[in-house]
Parts: structure tokens; sequence; C-alpha cells
């Protein structure tokens, strides 16, 4: 798979086969998408839910229901940052 086609993942953390967490740890441990901004949008609201994503590397993370317009200004501003 191109990862270079990939500005920005946005993940869950409840998914089939693979949770979020576990999708931010292949994704950190891997050259070609340690660097690629991952973004984590849940349900889990929990304090230990964020604080366990960012320490796998998530750049940001949002609980559902997301502020529409906050989503667009962090994810603008992830994406300035990562050119």
């Amino acid at each position: 798979m191109d990862y270079a086609s990939f500005d920005l993942v946005i993940s869950d953390l409840e998914m089939p086969r693979m949770n979020g967490y576990e999708l931010l740890s292949a994704l950190r441990s891997r050259p070609a998408t340690a660097e690629l901004p991952l973004v984590v949008m849940t349900t889990r609201a929990g304090e230990k839910h964020q604080r366990l994503a960012f320490q796998l590397g998530a750049n940001d993370y949002f609980s559902k229901p997301v502020d529409e317009a906050l989503l667009l200004r962090r994810l603008g501003s992830i994406l300035s940052r990562n050119p």
C-alpha cells in the first residue's frame, strides 16, 4: 500500500479484528507511517482512553459526537504542521 498518498488517518478505537490502540501501535512502528498524523475519534470519552491513545502516538483525540467546526480547525492545524 502506498502510504505516501495519505495525509492523515482518522480512526475509531472500537473496530473489528484490530482495535484503535493496535492500529496506532502498528502504524507508529512502521518507518513508512511513523510520522503520519493519526487522529482518534471515538465514543470513549474517559481520560484513561485518551491518555493511552496519546502515549501510543495519536496526534489528537475527539469524543463523539464531534463539533464539526472544532474538528476542521484541529485537522487543519495538524495538516499545516505536516506538509
